[in-house]
């Protein structure tokens, strides 16, 4: 057996392994949030009626209490308790299902739609248990949305514990999805290259019709298993951070896909069912594409489980294919432009960076906005070395068109794109001429239309001509938010009479929004140590020093690598100048992930950086070279494996 075979053979072994691992895992971690239930050593404080603080909304008979309006509420102080579950024993088993909602009040945060954990207890239930994160809490809120009848209300330190949603058929199912899993990747992987070609002549055509036409590259088994390996880590992210503090605004989007698997139709986004109490509007206003990504995965989960984590974790899937895919194409970005042991100090920080990570593992735009951005960069690449052909500019439009359908901090590539097909052009006029530029242009913008029309045109439609349904949400949120919130009295940074620029100088933004660019989670509240920002920005700095030795050392210059590097570092700039307009004009939001799409600008320029500034020491530069990236990949997931356990101590311990 030759050797091609036994790694082509080890290779399928390797990918049937770890795919029914991460199906697995998946599947036990569909735990049923309205299932929590606490050990029987868990010590459980009562608060009922010692700690009740007022109870309206209820007409109350002995201990049977019966909704007499829309908003029922109990009050509960909690001073002196610290709180990791709070806990409802019924005397009497539930009529109907109930939605149960627990608002808390931590610190100088007050009682808000932001700060709640809700379930819906079956019918039948004797005992609701709702996980909180574990904090010392002022006051507790308990809204019960119908009749029950209370033997006791508490509060433990023990963290609830989900129970898994198992029967028969579920597993059937898992057993049948594990099992064609492993037949595809044995019929993609499994065979020797030469024999399919005389087994099976029509399938070889496919195959070679989709190397031919597909924007990939062929992998090595270390790549393979490097983008394995960062496909399992943010998939594990992504099941066992299950909170509603994780991530931010997490619960707000979960309502879009939420309401179109249960209405089988896209929602307005004045659509009361979505709509935040707190904020006034919705994120219905925007229906771009990771939402209806989420809900593809929702129905395909659905098959095997319905139960309510089961379903987050499905919409989650969305961003945690997208970073599996900035992983992907970190690395063929860098086969691409050198075949240096350096290549990975682009890639692994790229696809391990914990905030890539993290953004990779709860429901959000920016992962699937950075997937489209390096997609984009990878095709500019393709573009010019192969003279813009048409099927590279078809890709071009297919990945222009999807990161019009991610987010609006993406979009400066769009930009960026435009420049760099005209720069190319004009610098090669001589090989190429107006009908080839105009005429590939205008394939490009049909294919982009072709992807995100209906978007804009659906826009236009509904929100009176906002394409890009950015102020469509203000008159709702005028109507609706709390006072605080509503447009008209929101005391933003312009208001406040600060320039963009004393904004930067006078305020914390620009040391929020680079500490949250490399390690920040939940809402801006869980960050590393002060140590490790300064040491990113020493890597970033040397990384700079290096490309100004290397533009003053290199007479010859690369003009693709000139043009690419123009494109990415306007596009980054207008990122920025983005996020810095919209925390001045609008919100002020100081977070790395508006401007995450910098990221592989900044990563490229040190990772070139340092090669070139390793090239100075040109005898051991072999040796110094894999030493760096050693350094880099061991530093990065030692720092994950803190990360990890980071979270683990704010979200589920």
């Amino acid at each position: 057996m030759n050797m091609t075979l036994k790694k082509r053979r080890l290779t399928c072994l390797l990918f049937i392994i770890c795919i029914c691992m991460a199906e697995l895992l998946l599947w036990f971690c569909f735990r049923n949030v309205d299932s929590y239930t606490l050990s029987s050593k868990a010590k459980m404080e009562s608060l009922y009626p010692s700690e009740v603080i007022a109870i309206s909304g209820y007409s109350v008979e002995e201990n049977r209490f019966s909704p007499t309006n829309s908003d029922p509420q109990i009050l509960f102080s909690a001073e002196g308790y610290t709180v990791a579950s709070f806990a409802v024993k019924l005397a009497e088993p539930l009529p109907e299902d109930t939605s149960v909602d627990v608002y808390f009040a931590v610190g100088e945060n007050g009682l808000s739609e932001k700060n709640k954990v809700t379930v819906t207890a079956p019918k039948g239930t004797k005992q609701v248990v709702l996980k909180l994160q574990k904090d010392e809490y002022r006051v507790l809120r308990l809204d019960f949305n119908g009749s029950f009848v209370v033997q006791d209300i508490g509060v433990s330190e023990s963290v609830a514990k989900g129970r898994l949603d198992i029967n028969g058929k579920t597993v059937g199912r898992l057993l049948l999805f594990m099992l064609v899993t492993a037949i595809a990747v044995v019929i993609v992987y499994g065979k020797q290259e030469g024999k399919r070609s005389d087994a099976d002549p029509i399938q070889q055509k496919v195959r070679g019709w989709l190397s031919a036409n597909l924007p990939h590259e062929s992998l090595t088994v270390k790549e393979r298993v490097f983008v394995l390996v960062c496909f399992i880590s943010y998939l594990v992210w992504a099941l066992v951070f299950l909170n509603s503090l994780y991530g931010p605004d997490e619960i707000m989007r979960l309502d879009v896909p939420k309401f179109i698997y249960e209405n089988h139709a896209l929602p307005c986004g004045w659509e009361e069912s979505i709509r935040n109490p707190y904020w006034g509007t919705s994120y219905g206003f925007s229906i771009t594409f990771p939402y209806l990504a989420d809900v593809f995965f929702m129905r395909l989960v659905s098959l095997f489980s319905t139960a309510e984590s089961a379903l987050w974790i499905a919409a989650r899937l969305t961003s945690v294919l997208s970073g599996t895919g900035i992983a992907y194409y970190a690395v063929c970005i860098s086969k691409r432009v050198t075949k240096q042991s350096t290549r990975w100090l682009f890639v692994v920080p790229m696809a391990l960076t914990p905030q890539i990570i993290f953004l990779s593992s709860y429901v959000n735009l920016d992962s699937f906005g950075l997937f489209t951005v390096m997609f984009l960069i990878y095709v500019w690449i393709r573009g010019m070395e192969n003279g813009w052909d048409v099927r590279t500019c078809i890709w071009l439009g297919v990945g222009l068109g999807f990161c019009l359908l991610s987010y609006q901090f993406a979009y400066p590539y769009v930009v960026g794109s435009f420049g760099i097909y005209c720069l190319w052009h004009i610098a090669n006029r001589k090989q190429t001429n107006a009908k080839r530029f105009f005429g590939h242009g205008f394939l490009i913008v049909g294919v982009v239309l072709l992807i995100s029309g209906w978007y804009f045109i659906r826009n236009a439609y509904l929100y009176n001509g906002d394409l890009f349904a950015l102020h469509a949400s203000a008159p709702y949120a005028e109507l609706y938010a709390v006072p605080e919130q509503k447009p008209s009295l929101k005391q933003t940074i312009r208001i406040q009479g600060y320039s963009p620029i004393g904004m930067l100088t006078e305020t914390p933004w620009v040391g929020s929004t680079f500490q949250s660019l490399f390690y920040a989670f939940g809402y801006m509240s869980v960050f590393t140590t002060k140590r490790f920002y300064e040491l990113i920005g020493v890597v970033l700095a040397v990384g700079a020093v290096g490309c100004v030795v290397a533009f003053i050392r290199k007479r010859e210059k690369n003009r693709d690598l000139v043009f690419g590097t123009v494109a990415m570092t306007g596009s980054a700039l207008l990122c920025v100048a983005i996020s810095v307009y919209y925390s001045w004009a609008s919100d002020y939001q100081p977070q790395g992930r508006y401007i995450i799409a910098v990221l592989p600008l900044l990563f490229a320029m040190t990772a070139y950086g340092i090669h070139h500034l390793l090239d100075l020491i040109p005898k051991i530069n072999g040796y110094l070279q894999k030493g760096a990236v050693y350094l880099t990949v061991t530093g990065i997931l030692l720092l994950d494996l803190k990360a990890f356990y980071h979270c683990l101590t704010q979200f589920v311990y």
